[in-house]
C-alpha cells in the first residue's frame, strides 16, 4: 500500500513541476513578448514571474532585460547575475555572457562621455578654439586616456601641486600626456631635480616647450637645496627635442647660465624667474666645464633673473655664445654698476638684437606676453626698448641707444629716464606703443609736438606720475591712430579731462580713441576723476574699453555724478558699443551700472593698486 502512495505521490510531483514549468515558459513568453511589443507592460509580466517563483532565473533573467531596455544598467547586470547564481549549474551563463560584456562596455562610455562621441567630432568642434590649451588638471584617467590620443592634446598644463609625491613615482608623465604632446606647463611642489626625474621617467616624449612651476619653499640649508636642482645630465637627456625652456622657482642656483648654455645648446628660448623675492634664497654656484671652442647656441630669446651673471660674466661664457639674440630681458634691477660697457658688448656681439628689456623690482610681477611676437623679419635694428627705473646708464648711452634705434623702434617704455642731453631730437617713424613714467626725457620734449610730428603711427600711450597740459590732451584726440590711452597717477586740472572727453564727442566715430584708462588712486593733488569731470566721459560713445579708479578718498563719487554719467552714455550710445568697463565704485553704483550697460560688461576692478584695460 505504501508503495502504491509513494508512486501516486511522484507521479503527482512530476505533473506539478512540469505544470509549474509549463507555468513558467508562458510567463515567460508573455515577458519576451511584451518586451519586444509593449516595453511598458514589460515590467509588469516580468514582475509576475518572480511573484510566481521567486527562485526561477528566468524572471530575474526577464527584469534584468528590462532594465537593460531603460539604460539601467547597474540594475540589470545585478538581475542578470542573480539569474545565473540560480541556474542549474549555471547553464545560462553562456547566453547572458554577451549580455554582461555589452553592459560592461556601456557603463565605461557613461562613465566617459567622450567614448560617446565620434572621434571627428571632437576634433571638429576643437578647431573652432583658435591656438587651443587642453588643461587637464584633476581630470580622470578615463577622460586623459580619451584625450591623449587626440591630436588636439599637443598644449598640455598640469597642475600637480595637491599630489602626494609618490603618485609621481607611481604613473610616471606618460599617464598624462601623449607623445605628440609639444608644449607642457608643469606645476609642482617637489623641487626641480624631482620634476626634471619625473619627466624623464619611462618613455620620454618629444617635448619641445616645458614651462616648470616650481612653488616648493627654500626651507633647507644651502647644501640640500644645492641637490635639490637638476643633475646636469638630467638636463642633457631633457633637451634633445627642447628648444623652449622657462623656469619659475625660488630656489636658485648661481651661475646657471653656464649650466644651460653647455648642456642645452639647441635651446632657442630660456627664461629663469623667480616666483617671490621675499622668499628667494641662493641654492650654492653651479661649478661646471665650459669650452669656447664649443661653438655659438641658438640661443634666441633670453629672461633672466639676476644681471650678475650676464654682466659680469666672461664674454666667451655668455655673449660670444649668442650671436643670434634677438631678445634679452634682465629683471632685479637696480643693479648698482654702470651698464654702459655691457650694452656697447651687447649691441657688437649681437647684430640681430630687436629687443632689450632692463625692468625694476616693481615691474617684475608684470606677466605680460615677452618677448614681444613682432612681425616680420629682424630689421637690422631695435624694435623694442624698455628702461625701468634706477638702471644705471649714462646719458649718452641711452641717447645713442635710442638715436639709433629711432628708424626701427616700434616699442619704447622708459621709467625715470634721465633728462638726457639738449639740442637733440629724435624721430620715431614706426613707434606704436609709448610708455613714460616720472619724467619725460629731453629728446621727446616738448611732448606734444614730438607726438605730433614724430610719432605718425602711434597706437598706444601709457603716462605715470606725470604733469598733463591743455596742449598734451589736445594732441592725444589729434593724433589719427591712437587707439588705447592709460593715464596712471597723473596730475592735472580738472577740466582736462573734461575737455579732452568733449573734443573726443565732438568728434565722433571720426574719433580714433577706443581704449580709455585712469587711475587716480593714491594720486592725492590735482586728481582727473572729479564729479565735475566723470559725467563728460559718458559722451565718449567711440569707446570699446573702459577703465575708471577714482581716488580713495573719492571712491564714493556723488550719486548724482554716475547719474548724470549714466544719461549720457545712454544718449552717446555707450551703453550699447562699450565692451568692458572696469571700474571702483560702492555696490549701489556698481548695480546701476551693471543694469544700464550689456550682460558681463561691467565688472569691479580686480586689483585697485593696478590700472590695466
Amino acid at each position: 500500500m505504501s508503495f502504491i502512495k509513494a508512486l501516486v505521490d511522484n507521479a503527482f510531483r512530476r505533473i506539478d513541476a512540469q505544470r509549474q514549468q509549463l507555468t513558467i515558459s508562458y510567463l515567460d513568453h508573455r515577458a519576451r513578448r511584451a518586451l519586444r511589443d509593449d516595453p511598458s507592460n514589460a515590467f509588469t509580466q516580468a514582475s509576475q514571474l518572480i511573484a510566481y517563483d521567486h527562485e526561477a532565473p528566468e524572471g530575474y533573467w526577464r527584469l534584468a532585460d528590462v532594465y537593460f531596455a531603460r539604460c539601467d544598467y547597474e540594475t540589470a547586470s545585478r538581475l542578470y547575475y542573480t539569474a545565473v547564481e540560480l541556474s542549474k549549474d549555471n547553464n545560462i551563463l553562456g547566453e547572458v555572457q554577451p549580455r554582461l560584456d555589452e553592459i560592461k562596455d556601456k557603463l565605461n562610455k557613461v562613465s566617459n562621455p567622450w567614448a560617446l562621441l565620434p572621434r571627428e567630432l571632437v576634433q571638429t568642434i576643437f578647431e573652432y578654439v583658435p591656438e587651443v590649451r587642453m588643461e587637464c588638471m584633476g581630470v580622470c584617467r578615463a577622460w586623459r586616456d580619451q584625450l591623449a590620443n587626440m591630436p588636439i592634446w599637443d598644449d598640455v598644463s598640469l597642475d600637480l601641486c595637491h599630489r602626494p609625491a609618490e603618485d609621481y613615482a607611481h604613473e610616471g608623465l606618460p599617464s598624462y600626456i601623449a607623445q605628440h604632446t609639444r608644449w607642457l606647463q608643469l606645476n609642482t611642489m617637489i623641487g626641480l631635480r624631482a620634476t626634471t626625474a619625473f619627466l624623464l621617467q619611462k618613455e620620454r616624449p618629444s617635448l619641445e616647450h616645458i614651462v616648470i612651476m616650481d612653488g616648493s619653499v627654500p626651507t633647507m640649508s644651502t647644501e640640500d637645496l644645492y641637490l635639490e636642482w637638476p643633475d646636469p645630465l638630467d638636463i642633457l637627456d631633457l633637451s634633445s627635442q627642447l628648444t623652449v625652456l622657462q623656469i619659475r622657482t625660488d630656489s636658485i642656483l648661481n651661475n646657471t647660465l653656464q649650466l644651460f648654455l653647455v648642456y642645452c645648446p639647441q635651446l632657442v628660448e630660456l627664461s629663469v624667474r623667480m616666483i617671490d623675492r621675499v622668499t628667494f634664497r641662493s641654492v650654492g654656484t653651479w661649478q661646471g666645464p665650459y669650452s669656447p671652442a664649443e661653438g655659438p647656441t641658438a640661443l634666441t630669446y633670453l629672461d633672466w633673473y639676476n644681471p650678475l651673471e650676464l654682466v659680469e660674466a666672461d664674454p666667451r661664457i655668455f655673449l660670444d655664445r649668442v650671436p643670434n639674440l634677438q631678445a634679452i630681458r634682465i629683471h632685479h634691477f637696480p643693479y648698482h654698476r654702470p651698464l654702459d660697457g655691457f650694452m656697447k658688448q651687447l649691441r657688437e656681439k649681437c647684430p640681430d638684437l630687436q629687443q632689450i628689456a632692463l625692468e625694476v623690482e616693481e615691474d617684475y610681477a608684470d606677466e605680460t606676453s615677452w618677448p614681444l611676437r613682432l612681425d616680420g623679419p629682424p630689421t637690422g635694428g631695435v624694435r623694442s626698448i624698455d628702461i625701468g627705473y634706477d638702471v644705471m646708464l649714462s646719458d649718452t648711452v641711452r641717447q645713442d641707444l635710442l638715436l639709433d634705434a629711432s628708424e626701427t623702434l616700434e616699442h619704447l617704455r622708459l621709467g625715470g629716464t634721465p633728462l638726457g642731453i639738449n639740442g637733440v631730437h629724435v624721430h620715431l617713424p614706426k613707434l606704436a606703443t609709448l610708455n613714460l613714467s616720472f619724467d619725460v626725457p629731453v629728446l621727446l620734449r616738448p611732448l606734444p609736438h614730438v607726438l605730433l610730428t614724430s610719432c605718425p603711427r602711434l597706437q598706444e600711450l601709457t603716462l605715470s606720475h606725470l604733469v598733463l597740459s591743455t596742449p598734451l590732451m589736445q594732441a592725444f584726440l589729434q593724433l589719427p591712430h591712437l587707439a588705447k590711452l592709460s593715464l596712471t597717477w597723473c596730475r592735472g586740472e580738472p577740466q582736462l579731462l573734461k575737455q579732452l572727453a568733449d573734443e573726443a564727442a565732438a568728434q565722433g566715430k571720426a574719433c580714433a580713441l577706443r581704449e580709455l584708462a585712469i587711475n587716480d588712486r593714491f594720486n592725492g593733488d590735482d586728481i582727473l576723476l572729479t564729479d565735475a569731470s566723470l559725467p563728460a566721459l559718458g559722451r565718449m560713445g567711440m569707446l570699446t574699453h573702459l577703465s575708471l579708479l577714482p581716488y580713495l578718498e573719492h571712491r564714493a563719487l556723488d550719486q548724482h555724478t554716475w547719474t548724470l554719467f549714466l544719461t549720457h552714455a545712454a544718449q552717446s550710445r555707450l551703453t550699447t558699443h562699450l565692451e568692458s568697463f572696469l571700474v571702483d565704485a560702492s555696490e549701489s553704483t556698481i548695480d546701476a551700472l551693471t543694469m544700464a550697460f550689456r550682460k558681463g560688461v561691467v565688472k569691479r576692478h580686480p586689483d585697485p593698486m593696478l590700472m590695466v584695460i
